[in-house]
């Protein structure tokens, strides 16, 4: 009796994966099961000076020989195999028993673009699973971060924020920290803004602008990351300050003084008015 092709092919890919081979699976910032010993990690791309967190369950999808249950071994800690890691970078295991595991990479300051590979390594302690190496890889580019303003020009009074609505994107497999600052407004008030960005994603926050004197300003808004100078982003806004009894009105209700204190008399009325007018 001969099988037929395809029952053939069936057994072979069946018995091609040893019963019950242990695993690791990767949770974040990718989701990837790694079984054989070709399968490599691929944590995507960070930039140089980012730290990638792997996160990954504890199941090693073998049974526990020492276990009366017979139940899944856990692995117990996810190491990150020093002598694998490439020249200048950093690395920090799991905890011990941690559910889930958090092993955190870090790129050297200096990595130019290109890829990386390093190892990982399971190890399980009482319920017999023997300790396994897993292949990942990264890749580093400076091109990480996307930033855009929702309008190209703003009008405020002297004296008055412009707040600026700005999107930032960071394309890295890495959560970061960058540094928005503004540049092109004179005599102006713009404290540096930290925001935290996860990895592949999108926040949209206010900066304030603050300008001191009357005219049209071209102002830079700048973001950078923390873990490196390289990784940053530019975008561009006009801001018309303009001077107007109005704006001056405005201004008045939040507290600025804009007369001389000989004619409080005038000030107290104006500022009456603004407060029944814009309260």
């Amino acid at each position: 009796m001969r099988f037929p092709a395809f029952l053939a092919l069936f057994f072979l890919a069946l018995f091609s994966i040893p019963a019950f081979a242990s695993q690791l699976n990767v949770v974040s910032p990718v989701q990837q099961t790694l079984v054989l010993p070709e399968h490599v990690l691929d944590l995507g791309v960070i930039g140089p000076g980012q730290t990638v967190e792997v996160v990954a369950e504890r199941g090693s999808g073998v049974i526990a020989a020492e276990s009366q249950t017979k139940g899944e071994a856990l692995w117990d800690q996810l190491f990150v195999v020093r002598e694998s890691l490439p020249a200048g970078w950093k690395a920090e295991d799991s905890k011990l028993f941690e559910n889930p595991f958090h092993a955190f990479i870090t790129a050297s300051p200096a990595a130019g673009d290109g890829e990386y590979a390093f190892q990982l390594k399971a190890f399980d302690q009482y319920e017999g699973a023997n300790e396994k190496v897993f292949s990942a890889k990264v890749r580093i580019s400076k091109d990480l971060v996307e930033q855009a303003v929702a309008e190209n020009r703003l009008v405020t009074g002297v004296g008055l924020p412009a707040v600026i609505q700005i999107k930032l994107r960071n394309k890295s497999s890495a959560s970061d920290v960058f540094e928005l600052k503004a540049s092109g407004v004179p005599s102006s008030w713009a404290d540096p803004r930290r925001v935290f960005v996860r990895f592949n994603s999108e926040v949209e926050i206010p900066f304030e602008v603050l300008p001191g004197e009357q005219g049209e300003f071209g102002v830079g808004i700048t973001s950078t990351s923390l873990s490196s100078p390289l990784i940053n982003a530019r975008s561009g806004i006009n801001i018309q300050a303009v001077s107007s009894l109005e704006q001056d009105l405005r201004a008045l209700n939040k507290g600025l003084l804009l007369f001389p204190t000989v004619e409080q008399v005038v000030y107290s009325a104006l500022s009456l008015v603004s407060y029944l007018v814009y309260k």
